[in-house]
């Protein structure tokens, strides 16, 4: 187990110092936001229970909180970790900072919170450079029409500090636990967003290190020849279950997710997309339970179509594309 463990710490060293230039440096006290430190700029917030909190969005459904810390080097600083409650359902979060100098501030995605601590390595940013001055979060709805907030977005911790090891596997960890976003535009959207700031996969990694530990098995833990081969598979069966059951956990919150869209209904449903909502909506009603009837959408257009058949599921749907007509002809 010794061979295994001094692989696996081998591979996650590798793989952490490669994740972002220009590798682990040296230790530096860590710059943390107090709760009263932050000014809403967009929407309201204030000082609850300890902790900075969104109260109110604003009317677009907005939020923009604005921390303005002793100006640092970005490059003694480039890991955030972050800690957010009550996000709402089916937001996205921004973070954006400016530097000294420069009338433009730099922005990107972070995951979505989930209540636990996120770590992000900002130096996978080409932006994350000079003397920074100002940081921001920022919340907006993933192109739906504004909300009321249920429950505050409280701001449990929010830290930047120095490059280092420990940290650079926790941004791994983030970027492989972190939800897989939800568009309200079409089902084909779901999944890893390119310009999110720890979007590096992890499962290549782990599965690496599930072979290493089945190799292992099969050439040291055992004497005998079938004894290994036992270990071995069966160290490799395990690992991939542990893959699978992470991404079942991914696919049950996206059903969760779809639930939650569907039983909310219309109020979710985008702005330029409204009024097909509507229509399809008064059209369901018509309908019997699915999958008790074939459906048939025709449009003028192919992206109508195509909504609209999304906007009728789980019925069972046919557009009537000129390709899809072709082929039931044939």
């Amino acid at each position: 187990m010794a061979i295994i463990a001094a692989a696996w710490v081998l591979v996650l060293w590798v793989a952490a110092v490669r994740h972002a230039p220009p590798g682990p440096g040296p230790a530096v006290a860590p710059l943390e936001a107090a709760a009263g430190d932050w000014g809403a700029i967009v929407g309201q917030g204030g000082v609850v229970e300890g902790s900075m909190a969104v109260t109110r969005l604003s009317d677009d459904g907005e939020a923009l909180l604005v921390w303005r810390p002793p100006p640092f080097t970005a490059a003694g600083r480039p890991v955030l970790e972050l800690e957010l409650e009550g996000f709402p359902f089916n937001y996205v979060l921004m973070l954006a900072w400016r530097r000294t100098g420069e009338p433009d501030a730099a922005f990107v995605r972070l995951q979505v919170p989930d209540g636990r601590l996120q770590t992000y390595l900002l130096s996978r940013r080409d932006q994350w450079q000079g003397r920074i001055e100002e940081i921001a979060l920022y919340l907006h709805p993933r192109a739906g029409p504004a909300i009321t907030l249920e429950e505050p977005v409280s701001i449990r911790a929010v830290r930047l500090s120095g490059d280092r090891l420990a940290a650079r596997i926790a941004a791994l960890l983030t970027g492989w636990w972190g939800a897989d976003p939800w568009s309200l535009r079409s089902v084909n959207t779901l999944g890893d967003y390119p310009d999110l700031i720890e979007g590096v996969p992890l499962t290549p990694i782990v599965f690496l290190l599930i072979v290493i530990g089945a190799v292992v098995c099969l050439l040291v833990l055992r004497p005998d020849r079938r004894g290994r081969l036992v270990l071995a598979v069966g160290w490799l069966l395990g690992g991939v279950l542990v893959i699978n059951a992470h991404w079942l956990e991914s696919l049950i919150a996206q059903h969760r997710a779809s639930v939650r869209l569907e039983a909310q209904g219309a109020e979710l449903a985008p702005v330029f997309d409204r009024r097909l909502a509507e229509l399809t909506a008064a059209a369901r009603r018509h309908l019997p339970p699915p999958p008790g009837a074939r459906v048939f959408v025709a449009a003028d257009a192919p992206v109508v179509e195509l909504r609209a058949a999304w906007h009728l599921l789980p019925h069972n749907v046919a557009v009537a594309l000129p390709a899809v007509i072709a082929a039931q002809g044939a």
